[in-house]
């Protein structure tokens, strides 16, 4: 059978390029993942991995780092400020 559905998502360009550099170590594209999660989404009838709520003080030291990193990473921000 052919694979001819197609699923468009957006995720941060980050997420992409990591998650594809982990995918692309162990021998699988991006689709051959979507495939195989989808198996197991059906399969088990359960997400394929444990889905957990993130404390507000995680959630805040995730933001910060972020927050950070984009204020580096960003060659127009003046950090003499």
């Amino acid at each position: 059978m052919s694979r001819s559905a197609v699923i468009q998502a957006r995720v941060r360009p980050e997420i992409k390029f990591a998650g594809e550099r982990v995918l692309r170590g162990l021998g699988l594209t991006m689709t051959d993942f979507m495939e195989l999660a989808l198996r197991r989404l059906i399969i088990d009838q359960k997400l394929p991995f444990e889905a957990v709520a993130l404390s507000d003080a995680d959630l805040g030291m995730i933001t910060a780092a972020w927050e950070a990193r984009n204020t580096m990473a960003d060659p127009k921000t003046d950090l003499s400020q």
